[in-house]
């Protein structure tokens, strides 16, 4: 019995009496506050001094490297465009501003721009791909943006043309492009081909064919099948006038108007008749 008396005091005497434990718990609560003084004093000084601790360690870049798969675009263009940057901090530089530099160039669709230590900017660029020309000097790409460049090589001018307000939406680019495609269907055929599609007010189509004669489409509903069966009546009537078996001097031939349901009037280049 006395060993374990002996043992219960020793038991009592080895624990923490609570001024003791009061002074740990203010121990650690005083760390953990002087360490989150020290990081906010860290961000602080990270935050008020960032330019010139950013010049302390920045060096200058020192070139540029322009990739991707180019038809148009050439890489001088790009590189002549930021050559501001050669010199400029490697770390200061924004990125974002190099992006929209290079995006503001017209065969350019879009940048990815990156740091490549120790001094190198490197751009991965997509070119744009135009389906067609748009109204005098300017092209259209597969999403309805209008894009302007220089000059346009011959290949593009090839290219058909449409024509249409400068108000008008990415939107409302793309269905004139699709109904393009709609009409060239349609007039494949009778191995005929459009140059050019205009779309005016009150939607009102004309189009003008590869041997320069204009067609004045009118309304085009292609909404229902009822619209679809008036648009190939409308081609059936200005391939049978421009085929071979009509006997029509297609080639004096400089306007069809299809806007008849029955019918079509033809203005000739050096006559008043019409048919």
């Amino acid at each position: 019995m006395a060993h374990n008396a002996a043992m219960h005091v020793m038991g009592q005497g080895s624990q923490m009496s609570p001024g003791n434990e009061v002074r740990e718990e203010t121990i650690q609560m005083l760390k953990r506050v002087l360490y989150v003084l020290a990081i906010c004093t860290a961000l602080i000084v990270l935050v008020t001094k960032r330019d010139s601790l950013v010049q302390v360690i920045d060096h200058p870049i020192s070139s540029i490297k322009v990739t991707g798969a180019f038809s148009y675009l050439k890489e001088a263009e790009v590189t002549q465009s930021l050559g501001g940057l050669i010199g400029v901090g490697f770390i200061a530089t924004d990125l974002k501003e190099v992006k929209a530099q290079v995006e503001a160039l017209p065969w350019v669709s879009s940048a990815t721009v990156t740091r490549v230590w120790p001094g190198e900017i490197k751009l991965l660029i997509t070119e744009q791909v135009a389906v067609s020309q748009w109204n005098n000097g300017s092209l259209l790409n597969a999403q309805g943006v209008v894009f302007t460049p220089d000059e346009l090589s011959a290949d593009l001018l090839v290219l058909p043309k449409l024509i249409g307000s400068e108000h008008f939406s990415a939107s409302k680019k793309n269905t004139m492009f699709s109904m393009l495609k709609t009409l060239q269907q349609g007039l494949s055929i009778y191995g005929l081909e459009a140059s050019a599609l205009e779309l005016k007010a009150r939607n009102v189509w004309n189009m003008t064919l590869n041997s320069g004669v204009v067609v004045a489409m009118g309304e085009i509903k292609l909404d229902d099948n009822k619209g679809r069966q008036a648009l190939d009546a409308k081609l059936e009537r200005v391939g049978k006038v421009l085929s071979s078996e009509s006997g029509v001097d297609t080639k004096n031939i400089e306007r069809i108007d299809a806007r008849y349901p029955n019918g079509v009037a033809i203005k000739w280049r050096n006559a008043s008749d019409s048919k």
